[in-house]
């Protein structure tokens, strides 16, 4: 497409970013109302509405604006472009009817744009135009020549026409990639997500970071103004992971959801090497399957039966083979999941689950329900856990390397019978001071009951005077504390505290209750 052809109507500031429709110049100011029409018409058919032009408050006598049609295309990173009406495929330009094309207002005035919209029955899908208001300058009859500025607003109109084929967006994940953050420490992941459909979506996404065991360390949103995909174009969505990582290997995973359907995407990358500025880090492809559900959570009597229903999908577009099997789990004080043989610990449940068919191979983008059957013997009480791994398979075509993705999957959460111990201590805490930065406090949770908890707390900090200086919540948030396990939990500040004396309260909670809590005396030094 020619750049030729664009109208530099306006920056893209109006719309996607802000959908605010007051301009000023001066001591002129007026709105268009709404800045967003969203429509669906059958074809064949017509359909009227309105739009409010509203003037403020100003010293101008008289205000003359032109109202016409653009088309517009959202790019990639978001920005807009405009263009004559009719030139892009999917303008509905030659659709809408304005009148009138001209307004004389006055201050605090609100005048009406009757809209008609003519649909042909020969169309389907998403058509998008521009109802563009534009302020006309005055020219000063001493002004002979030089640069007049012009302020223009936009009604954007996204409109969905229906037939007897329901419109049907078709997204993909085109790219998944990682690279340094632009400013800072940290990486940004870039989503690219295609539509290759006939109407547009709005979704939303999230990416997920996870060790090559499984532990999530991570879950960012994908950020992309409203979220919104145009038929035949691709939209870029962002997360940026601000803290550093470790080195070694990771897995990121990104999900982009809308309406009832996903899309989604993974790949593992490295931490470690130095990267090249611009270049993206060093990643692998990895097998594209999705097990659901992530957690399963059962309450059963001793000696009962029952089952586990594992939802499996091929994500690639070519024959996957599945192996399922599972592991015993610990989670050691700072959260990192370890996989053990089967009845490996005393909190185990991974004996109790017969899978019934544990290989199998499914064509592209196939799905399989996998049935874990539960027998729960009769003289045990308590939480048991165990893990479902999914080792996925395939041949790339051109190389002929099979590649064999290992990833644990659903979690298995079994409590047993009515005596249940939810009880927990702090076994440790430490006041951590650096020179001029901010302190770090931390606290190790024990789980000495009989089954798993749902952990969160924090700490309050109160100056020598009993005045309460910080209320400060655990970084990790809510986490799960095992039977027999701990789980160190940490805060700090977001400023360095000034030197004295404090008092601390470590305080636990679980389901919303207060689960421990101890008090500390700190200093604080120069």
């Amino acid at each position: 497409m020619h750049k030729g052809l664009v109208w530099l109507l306006f920056f893209a500031i109006f719309f996607f970013a802000l959908l605010v429709g007051t301009c000023l110049f001066g001591q002129v100011s007026f709105t268009v109302s709404p800045p967003l029409i969203e429509l669906s018409v059958p074809a064949g058919t017509t359909k009227e509405f309105s739009l409010s032009v509203l003037t403020s408050a100003v010293e101008k006598k008289e205000m003359h604006f032109r109202v016409y049609l653009a088309d517009f295309s959202l790019e990639r990173d978001g920005s807009i472009q405009f263009f004559r009406p009719g030139t892009l495929k999917r303008s509905a330009a030659s659709l809408i009817e304005i009148d009138p094309t001209e307004l004389v207002m006055k201050p605090q005035e609100t005048n009406q744009v009757k809209v008609k919209l003519t649909i042909p029955g020969d169309v389907l899908g998403g058509y998008y135009a521009a109802i563009m208001v534009e302020l006309v300058p005055e020219i000063p009859p001493e002004m002979k020549i030089g640069t007049m500025r012009t302020w223009r607003m936009a009604s954007i109109v996204e409109l969905t026409v229906t037939g007897w084929k329901k419109p049907r967006a078709k997204i993909s994940v085109s790219e998944l990639k990682v690279e340094p953050a632009s400013e800072g420490k940290g990486l940004t992941f870039t989503t690219t997500i295609e539509n290759k459909g006939n109407v547009h979506v709005r979704g939303e996404g999230s990416l997920a970071i996870t060790t090559r065991e499984g532990r999530r360390l991570a879950e960012l949103p994908l950020k992309a103004g409203r979220g919104t995909v145009f038929p035949e174009s691709m939209r870029d969505f962002k997360a940026v992971l601000e803290t550093e990582l470790s080195p070694g290997e990771y897995f990121a995973d990104a999900v982009f959801k809308y309406e009832n359907e996903r899309a989604r995407a993974k790949i593992s990358f490295s931490v470690g090497a130095i990267p090249t500025e611009s270049k993206e880090l060093g990643k692998r492809k990895e097998t594209n399957f999705s097990v659901n559900p992530p957690v399963v959570e059962i309450n059963a009597p001793p000696g009962s039966l029952r089952t586990i229903n594992f939802i499996i999908t091929n994500e690639e577009e070519q024959p996957v083979r599945f192996r399922f099997y599972l592991k015993d789990i610990r989670i050691d004080p700072d959260g990192e999941i370890a996989l053990l043989e089967k009845g490996s610990t005393s909190w185990s449940c991974s004996n109790w689950i017969e899978l019934k068919e544990s290989e199998f191979e499914l064509g592209p983008l196939q799905q399989k329900n996998v049935l874990g059957l539960l027998k729960i013997p009769k003289d045990v009480t308590g939480g048991r856990y165990s893990r479902l791994v999914v080792e996925a398979s395939l041949t790339q075509a051109k190389t002929g390397e099979k590649i064999t993705t290992l990833v644990p999957q659903t979690t298995i959460m079994v409590t047993v019978g009515d005596e249940l111990e939810g009880k927990g201590e702090i076994s440790e805490f430490q006041f951590l001071q650096a020179n001029g930065d901010s302190p770090e406090f931390l606290a190790t949770l024990n789980n000495t009951g009989n089954v798993h908890l749902m952990v969160k707390g924090g700490i309050i900090l109160k100056d020598w005077s009993g005045d309460t200086v910080a209320e400060l919540p655990f970084s990790e948030g809510e986490a799960v504390v095992l039977p027999g396990g701990a789980r160190n939990f940490t805060t700090s500040p977001a400023e360095p505290l000034q030197a004295g004396q404090y008092q601390v309260e470590v305080i636990f909670f679980s389901q919303n209750e207060e689960l421990a809590t101890t008090s500390r005396e700190i200093t604080v030094v120069e």
